[in-house]
């Protein structure tokens, strides 16, 4: 083989070389490329993973009627809405997923009352201003609340001086007194409408809008209702007329006037002192401490406060005697309707019919417009239903008295029992005959006098005033 032979065999073996380096080459860039495109697909998917998060709904605090006005939390949350880039199309649920599950039940509420109803998920912005406005923006009954601001607001115990002044901030933003043109004829106007005193009328001024509404047409409006009130009782009941009730006068026992003649401490006698009376050994029923009588005892005086209710009599009421049927249990009473008494009587022979319920001790003592003990055993309270049902806890005073069963004011209140309806009805008198406490021009108890004198005689110590 001759050199050039040779030569041409190396440079083959090296081209052959070359090609295989290059296949090489080429299939590691394949692979190398291959990786890269894997690489950028997986990091794709992870972009892709946390992209939600970056889209979760932005918090925002629900709506309190209680610490904030509505005008200044939708002012608060269009703020909020750019600032958080939430979409057009997101601002609804964003508001609506930020919400109470109370604020969210009214929304769904007023959307379910629309014709055709909406459905809450689907309800815009708009309309969702519009229902809030609607239920929780108090400039639209400005005369409320201006009534309110004037005739509520009082400091609540232990209240800073601050926190008042907060809370009479809060109030006076609802009231919109900047809008006032008039100030005299607006003073003029709370005022009247602080003053009334009549719940029909405030409600017939609450519906009128403040333009409206003038310190003259409140008075229009106010004498309006009255009226038109009046004239409508008088059609249902008739004209009504002047009669006399029983009265019932509260008045305070007289203080004792100080003694300028010394007397016994120990029985209350004029003729002798301290140191010869013969009650040194007797023990006092109240205090039970040896050396006075209960009669004289200062510390039953000091722990008893007694109250003396005048009762006029019966026969002195010139009005018909007006009765009403009551149950106590499943039981019904007759009860005579008394608007002069404050306390409700009932004898001892229907507490007996009731079980004798438990009594508690009175702290009042009562007597006729004679003076004359009105006998009581006690004071218990009871469930009590009116003809329509209608049930209150009442108390009674049981007296001893046969037949005295009374509807004071307490119970006619809570009863809710019409005087006037009961007047127009065809009342009939109960079966037995209601008890007469005698009044000062009647004859006094004879036998009651007797057997105070008997009672005198018996025990020479106590004194007998022939007093009727």
């Amino acid at each position: 083989m001759t050199a050039l032979d040779t030569q041409t065999q190396l440079l083959a073996m090296m081209a052959e070389q070359n090609e295989l380096l290059r296949s090489q080459l080429k299939t590691q860039g394949d692979q190398m490329l291959e990786l890269m495109t894997t690489f950028k697909q997986s990091q794709s998917q992870k972009q892709q993973v946390v992209t939600p998060i970056t889209n979760m709904t932005p918090k925002f605090t629900p709506f309190d009627p209680t610490t904030e006005l509505w005008t200044e939390y939708w002012a608060r949350f269009k703020t909020f809405i750019p600032a958080h880039s939430v979409p057009s199309d997101k601002e609804a649920q964003v508001f609506l997923t930020n919400q109470s599950k109370d604020i969210y039940k009214v929304i769904s509420n007023q959307a379910a009352k629309e014709n055709p109803p909406i459905e809450t998920s689907t309800l815009t912005l708009t309309k969702i201003e519009e229902f809030m406005k609607v239920q929780f923006d108090p400039k639209r009954f400005i005369v409320r609340e201006r009534f309110k601001f004037w005739s509520n607001m009082k400091r609540k115990p232990g209240e800073h001086v601050n926190e008042l002044a907060a809370r009479i901030r809060q109030k006076a933003a609802t009231c919109d007194f900047m809008k006032i043109k008039d100030p005299l004829d607006e003073a003029l106007r709370t005022n009247f409408m602080c003053s009334v005193n009549n719940e029909a009328v405030l409600k017939a001024l609450f519906k009128i809008k403040d333009d409206d509404l003038s310190f003259t047409k409140a008075i229009q409006v106010a004498a309006e209702v009255e009226d038109a009130a009046k004239y409508a009782k008088e059609i249902v009941y008739g004209p009504s007329q002047t009669t006399s009730v029983n009265k019932l006068q509260h008045t305070k026992t007289k203080p004792e006037v100080k003694k300028t003649q010394r007397t016994c401490y120990r029985c209350g006698s004029k003729q002798h002192l301290a140191n010869v009376c013969r009650h040194k050994a007797t023990t006092c029923n109240f205090y039970k401490k040896t050396g006075h009588l209960e009669t004289v005892c200062q510390q039953k005086k000091k722990s008893t406060t007694m109250t003396k209710i005048i009762i006029n009599s019966v026969n002195q009421v010139t009005m018909q005697q007006i009765y009403s049927d009551v149950y106590i249990g499943d039981k019904m009473y007759k009860f005579e309707i008394d608007t002069g008494a404050g306390d409700n009587f009932t004898c001892k022979e229907v507490w007996a019919d009731l079980s004798k319920p438990q009594l508690s001790k009175l702290d009042a003592k009562y007597l006729s417009a004679s003076g004359h003990n009105l006998p009581v055993l006690g004071m218990f309270s009871t469930l009590v239903k009116n003809s329509s049902n209608q049930s209150e806890m009442i108390r009674f005073v049981v007296s001893e008295m046969p037949g005295l069963n009374l509807l004071g004011r307490e119970a006619i209140c809570k009863l809710g029992i019409s005087v006037d309806a009961l007047m127009a009805m065809d009342n009939k008198p109960l079966d037995h005959p209601v008890h007469t406490i005698h009044s000062p021009d009647s004859h006094p108890d004879e036998s009651l006098q007797n057997a105070c004198i008997q009672m005198c005689d018996e025990f020479s110590d106590l004194q007998y005033s022939n007093q009727s």
